[in-house]
């Protein structure tokens, strides 16, 4: 499934080269961000296995895996290559992204790439404001 991502014109490495030109906060080496690129990678078989584990009446689709594996390449990418960079230059390789990706991404709706994560089963692309509880703070009550 990810075989065609990894080959020599695919979306990693034309990525990994885009990334090397972007500023970073650490020191940009190949080597660790490949290392960092196959350790979010690592997720994915873990994430099928631990969902089929729990719902063993209804495991995971071939189609479902798929369409999984191919997001979390995406989302895994941009941290690998991004997630010791500011935030502008995260939306930069967002939207470099958006171009390049050949996969269904989340919509463009003023956020980055980055900000989406891929949810289990549906394979569907989910913000991370909507995993994060909104609390009202009593402003009062937050001065002494």
């Amino acid at each position: 499934v990810l075989q065609p991502h990894l080959q020599a014109d695919g979306i990693v490495i034309n990525t990994m080269q885009h990334a090397q030109s972007l500023s970073h906060i650490m020191d940009f080496t190949n080597m660790r961000a490949m290392n960092s690129l196959f350790s979010m990678l690592n997720k994915i078989p873990r994430a099928v296995f631990e969902y089929n584990d729990k719902h063993d009446d209804f495991p995971l689709k071939k189609e479902q895996i798929e369409a999984y594996a191919q997001k979390r390449l995406v989302f895994s990418l941009l941290w690998a290559l991004v997630g010791d960079s500011r935030g502008v230059v995260r939306q930069q390789l967002s939207q470099y992204i958006r171009v390049a990706a050949p996969v269904t991404l989340p919509p463009d709706d003023g956020s980055d790439v980055i900000d989406w994560e891929v949810a289990l089963p549906s394979g569907d692309w989910v913000s991370w404001k909507e995993k994060v509880p909104q609390t009202e703070l009593n402003i009062t009550k937050m001065t002494g």
